[in-house]
């Protein structure tokens, strides 16, 4: 198990994988893919004062979540208020980067367990975490709740932008139970590893339910991935990104 039975960050998780978040050793490359993508978020927010961006992807292991923790690195650095939700319940990693317990999460929050969302600092100025606490037995259940939207709402209050991380939309439904409520989604694909088919597929199930797609993130265009087909195993190398605001073209 990577995640102790009493939410506390496990020694199991790879120290590597703090090593691919934004700081100060990152290769300018890579930074500056982050910088351009930030850009296109910006005029993407729908004219919100808090925009809120849900990621997700075709399949586990496609580097959303580590996409959601650099692109909310990347707002932070600009002085926004950045509030980053793992609202991944049925398998939660947000918290091991920031090296932060798991505990009085968005799990126990919407399940009325705590009467305020446990919301943690992080060691970066500005950019603030809600865990995603417990995995509940009914994930999709929960994130349909009304209280959910109203959470959003209130949080909309206090920070500049909002980012949520999701579980892939390939796999589940969750995602889409942001529709309502989020200006945008962001899709991560895996250069070489992720089928247009299984894009298109994704596109389609979040413009069903009247969402939009605010840009689509390429990464591991390099090649140098050891794809993990599990659907526990979201930790991904990342080399290189890019943003493309379009429907997947067809083969």
């Amino acid at each position: 198990m990577i995640r102790k039975k009493n939410g506390s960050v496990s020694t199991m998780f790879r120290e590597d994988s703090l090593k691919r978040m934004l700081g100060e050793d990152t290769p300018f490359v890579i930074r500056e893919a982050y910088n351009y993508f930030r850009a296109k978020l910006m005029f993407t927010g729908k004219g919100a004062k808090c925009p809120v961006f849900v990621f997700t992807s075709a399949n586990a292991g496609d580097g959303k979540t580590l996409t959601t923790i650099n692109t909310a690195l990347s707002f932070a650095a600009l002085k926004k208020r950045t509030l980053v939700i793992d609202a991944d319940l049925r398998n939660p990693s947000v918290h091991r980067y920031f090296q932060k317990q798991n505990v009085h999460g968005l799990s126990e929050y919407l399940a009325g367990i705590i009467d305020a969302p446990g919301i943690v600092d992080t060691d970066t100025e500005g950019l603030q975490l809600l865990p995603a606490g417990m995995i509940p037995p009914n994930p999709t259940e929960l994130l349909g709740l009304p209280r959910l939207g109203e959470m959003l709402q209130q949080l909309a209050e206090t920070y500049d932008v909002i980012f949520i991380d999701t579980p892939p939309i390939g796999l589940v439904s969750d995602a889409v139970s942001f529709t309502a409520v989020c200006s945008g989604y962001v899709l991560v694909v895996q250069s070489g590893v992720t089928r247009k088919q299984e894009l298109r597929e994704a596109i389609e199930n979040i413009r069903a339910v009247g969402g939009s797609v605010s840009g689509i993130v390429m990464n591991d265009v390099s090649g140098k991935t050891h794809h993990e087909t599990g659907a526990k195993e979201y930790r991904r190398n990342m080399y290189y990104y890019r943003y493309e605001n379009e429907e997947a073209k067809s083969e």
